[in-house]
């Protein structure tokens, strides 16, 4: 039987117009009826995945912000992974020599280095030049995502870091300044480093990844490899997807990310996420 169902959210669980699809609301129903447990991870902070878990009107747990933390159904921390006092040393500088748009994630807030009216303008120039998207599909994104409702402006990097950090994240506008600020943050220990769109690169605790997050929530309730199903569609789902016997790749994400995963699902423009969740129940139903 499978007990555990975790979903990446963007490209995944959202369509291509960055919403949740009737099919996947209706999924998910069938899904959380059966008993199955459901959570969403993502790279987003809480907040942003409450959005989420407000839209589809069910309690669900979550992992953001790439697995440095991991939250109840009440919003409750129950795991956190954040970044240490040496790590944060080195990253500071690595602000100032790397101009970029940044976000800081603290384990009570989230800032910019930008002003809040001109954060959509930076995403979209960022996003049009390195993702290949259209104005509208950038903007329907970056509603998704919803900044405004978290997110605030904050210049002082030293003052941020006098919090808990979960986690750092630069966007870029072309990808040298991306592979060279990859390049200098893999100098950094203690640290993991991944990307979620093209634009950007993440980084958090050695620790904090979806896949061993996950290990560690499967530890806490005694819940087996073989009882999970995983998916996703980006580089920083790889965990979970190489941990995870049952792991599910989108049908719109890149080649080698369907190489990590055991299985290869439909695309998120045509429901994979809910043809996935139906074929669990399904299943499950077998097996009783």
């Amino acid at each position: 039987m499978i007990k555990l169902f975790v979903s990446d959210i963007d490209g995944t669980f959202l369509n291509g117009d960055h919403v949740v699809s009737k099919a996947t609301k209706e999924a998910l129903d069938r899904l959380v009826e059966s008993g199955v447990r459901v959570m969403l991870a993502s790279g987003r902070n809480y907040v942003g995945i409450k959005f989420i878990i407000d839209e589809v009107a069910h309690e669900l747990e979550c992992i953001p912000l790439n697995g440095a933390q991991y939250c109840d159904k009440k919003g409750n921390n129950v795991l956190l992974h954040s970044l240490n006092k040496e790590c944060l040393a080195t990253l500071q500088p690595l602000l100032l020599n790397h101009p970029s748009a940044t976000e800081i994630y603290t384990k009570e807030s989230s800032y910019t280095n930008l002003e809040m009216d001109n954060l959509p303008k930076v995403y979209t120039h960022n996003l049009m030049k390195m993702s290949g998207m259209s104005e509208g599909e950038v903007a329907s994104f970056l509603t998704a995502l919803n900044f405004e409702a978290f997110m605030e402006t904050e210049k002082e990097v030293s003052k941020i870091f006098e919090n808990e950090i979960l986690k750092v994240e630069f966007h870029f506008d072309n990808k040298t300044a991306k592979l060279a600020c990859m390049k200098d943050l893999s100098t950094i220990p203690a640290t993991q480093i991944s990307t979620s769109v093209s634009t950007n690169v993440e980084v958090t605790n050695e620790k904090a990844s979806k896949g061993d997050m996950l290990a560690h929530i499967c530890e806490l309730y005694n819940i087996q490899n073989d009882e999970v199903v995983v998916i996703g569609d980006s580089m920083n789902d790889v965990s979970m997807l190489t941990m995870f016997k049952h792991s599910v790749a989108m049908g719109n994400s890149a080649a080698d990310i369907q190489s990590k995963a055991t299985y290869v699902c439909d695309s998120n423009e045509n429901d994979g996420c809910a043809k996935v969740m139906n074929a669990i129940v399904e299943y499950n139903t077998q097996c009783k």
